[in-house]
């Protein structure tokens, strides 16, 4: 029996409960499934491949996943996932980034 495609980030997918066809490009990927599971347990996060052909470089994922379109996949079947062919797959790497500014005094006023 041939297994169904799963997909990983940074391919480039059809969503299956989207009508429209338009290529989407996985960005994150939630796996609640453990060592036990009889069953899937996941959420693929992803959002139109034109908005990241369009944003390359630093983007902050918080933002992202507010536009991204999820799939929950659970249950024992798998659903059918089709892969874009004709479009090259992204490379998505996590890079931790540090928010840094000096704190500016403040003056407190006391009445007695």
């Amino acid at each position: 029996m041939k297994e169904k495609y799963q997909p990983v980030i940074g391919d480039v997918i059809y969503h299956p409960n989207r009508h429209d066809r338009t290529p989407m490009v996985v960005v994150k990927y939630d796996n609640y499934e453990d060592m036990g599971s009889c069953s899937y347990a996941r959420t693929y996060y992803m959002i139109e491949e034109n908005y990241l052909k369009n944003n390359q470089g630093h983007i902050v994922l918080d933002t992202l996943i507010k536009d991204c379109f999820a799939l929950k996949v659970t249950g024992v079947e798998f659903p059918e996932i089709e892969q874009v062919k004709n479009i090259a797959p992204y490379e998505i790497e996590k890079v931790m980034t540090l928010k840094v500014r000096q704190k500016e005094a403040k003056i407190v006023t006391i009445y007695e």
